[in-house]
C-alpha cells in the first residue's frame, strides 16, 4: 500500500525494511521515547515482522526518495473502525523537521477520511512533552494515564477540527500530488471489513 499526501509517502513496511527498522529502533534517540527499552534482536525483529497480521498496518515514512522512520496503526478493530497510533524517526537528520508532522497528518487524513475510522488512540511516554503537546494540537485529548506513559484518544470529528487550523501551516510547504494505492489483499482489510 502507497499513501501520498503532502510531499510524503507512507509505503507498507516490507521484510527488506526490517533490519533498518530494527536498527533504528535500537538508537538511543528513539529508544528514549519507547516504552519497551530493551535490545531488539535480529530474530525479535524477524519474528515480530511474521506476526504482523491484520490487526497492524506498518509503514515506511518517504520523503524525496529517503526512508526516514516508521509510522503505523496496530490493535485495529474493524468492527469499530478504531486503534492505536504511533510514530518514531529514525534518520535524526529529520527528527526535529516539519516531515514527521506531515506524516501523522498523511496517516491520520488516510484512516480518517479513506478507512472511516471513528477514533485513534495513542500512548505517549510522561517525558515526551513536545509529542504530547503536538497530539493535543491534533484533537488528542487525555483519556488516562500509568506511572510512564499518557494514554490519549483522538474522534474523527475533533480531528476535523484541530486540522483546519494546521492547514494554514500545511498550505505553505510545496507538497506535491495526492495519491494512494492498494493490493487487492489491503483493499479487502481497509475497505470491505464490516
Amino acid at each position: 500500500m502507497i499513501l501520498q499526501k503532502y510531499g510524503i509517502q507512507l509505503c507498507s513496511m516490507q521484510h527488506d525494511d526490517i533490519q533498518k527498522v530494527r536498527s533504528w529502533r535500537n538508537a538511543k534517540h528513539v529508544q528514549k521515547n519507547m516504552l519497551y527499552k530493551g535490545k531488539i534482536t535480529s530474530e525479535m525483529q524477524e519474528e515480530w515482522f511474521t506476526n504482523l497480521d491484520g490487526s497492524s498496518a506498518y509503514f515506511m515514512i518517504i520523503h524525496q526518495s529517503i526512508s526516514i522512520g516508521v509510522i503505523y496503526v496496530k490493535d485495529i478493530n474493524w468492527g469499530n473502525r478504531t486503534g492505536e497510533a504511533g510514530i518514531f524517526i529514525g534518520n535524526q537528520e529529520y527528527h526535529k523537521s516539519y516531515i514527521p508532522m506531515l506524516a501523522i497528518i498523511c496517516l491520520m487524513d488516510s484512516f480518517f477520511d479513506q478507512f472511516s475510522f471513528s477514533k485513534l488512540k495513542a500512548k505517549v511516554k510522561k517525558s515526551n512533552n513536545s509529542v504530547l503537546d503536538f497530539n493535543f494540537t491534533l484533537g488528542y485529548k487525555q483519556v488516562n494515564e500509568t506511572d510512564t506513559y499518557h494514554e490519549l484518544l483522538v474522534s474523527k470529528e475533533a480531528y476535523s477540527k484541530s486540522k483546519m487550523k494546521l492547514l494554514k501551516i500545511i498550505n505553505t510547504f510545496d507538497l506535491g500530488d495526492d495519491l494512494s494505492k492498494f493490493s487487492k489483499k489491503e483493499k479487502n482489510y481497509f475497505f470491505l471489513r464490516k
